[in-house]
């Protein structure tokens, strides 16, 4: 006995009809309305629209380039070496606040006695 299809012709032609009504929108709701016209889940209409070519997959957002700048390290050592101090427990502030600090210490030209 053969198998019987999920999806039969004319609800496989509905589902890709509707998604190219939609303008190809991926959200979680459009599919959930596609499924629910078809009476499948939203997981089995997106199995179905890649099978058939017709899923759009969504380019991903870059990930945030990498910060070439100084290290907290780096900017720690240069706070010690501009203010004279041992500065133990700074290790907590965060980069853009030591890079402030750092820069504000420059501008003012502070001159050390060690």
């Amino acid at each position: 006995m053969a198998k019987q299809p999920n999806y039969t012709d004319e609800m496989t032609a509905k589902v890709v009809e509707m998604y190219d009504v939609s303008g190809k929108d991926n959200s979680v709701e459009n599919l959930d309305k596609i499924a629910e016209a078809v009476g499948r889940t939203s997981r089995s209409v997106r199995a179905k629209l890649v099978k058939e070519g017709a899923y759009v997959v969504v380019e991903k957002t870059a990930v945030a380039t990498k910060d070439d700048g100084p290290t907290k390290k780096d900017l720690i050592g240069d706070l010690v070496a501009l203010t004279g101090l041992s500065l133990e427990g700074i290790d907590g502030a965060n980069k853009p606040a030591l890079t402030e600090l750092v820069e504000f210490l420059r501008a003012q030209d502070v001159e050390v006695e060690v």
